[in-house]
């Protein structure tokens, strides 16, 4: 199942994104210039194999739901994301502030 939800919050409207898929779930929130996401996805490597695109990314470990998302702390983040302050340790919603 894939489920996309517009969320509002203070900082503005963000997309969340849910797929569904065995024994994993992939987590999002989306703004139009970045996104944060669960563990399942290395955003490292996103710097790594696409440097040119300066990607704002960061990864929150240990999340079920969106909500979760939002509350989690930022474990790791892109280049790009660093140059805005979306460090280790900041929360979803935090990140994704300093991204819109």
């Amino acid at each position: 199942m894939v489920e996309v939800r517009p969320m509002q919050l203070e900082c503005g409207t963000v997309i969340g994104v849910v797929v569904d898929l065995p024994q994993t779930r992939l987590l999002s929130i989306n703004t139009a210039r970045g996104y944060i996401t669960c563990g399942a996805l290395d955003v490292q490597v996103v710097d790594r194999v696409h440097p040119e695109r300066d990607v704002i990314a960061a990864r929150i470990f240990k999340v079920r739901t969106l909500e979760d998302l939002l509350a989690g702390r930022v474990e790791s983040s892109t280049r790009k994301a660093q140059e805005l302050g979306i460090v280790a340790g900041i929360t979803g919603a935090e990140a994704l502030a300093r991204m819109m």
